[in-house]
């Protein structure tokens, strides 16, 4: 599992990274690795506590597999 990194402070604002992973396993066949990437996030402090203000996933990769019909 992959642990949140915080990139800056900023009044309200946090930024932080985090690690992803996604592997397959297909009946008699040893797992592989099916796509890696990070998250790139904004969070915003409210009365209510935290929230997401975003999120974007990058892939660490130069190509999705043709066969990526199921969401990660």
């Amino acid at each position: 599992m992959s642990v949140p990194r915080i990139l800056k402070v900023e009044a309200e604002t946090i930024r932080s990274e985090a690690n992803y992973a996604v592997f397959r396993t297909k009946p008699d066949e040893l797992s592989t690795v099916f796509n890696v990437g990070r998250y790139l996030d904004t969070i915003r402090r409210t009365d209510e506590g935290l929230k997401f203000e975003s999120r974007v996933c990058v892939f660490d990769g130069e190509m999705i597999p043709n066969s990526l019909i199921y969401p990660i």
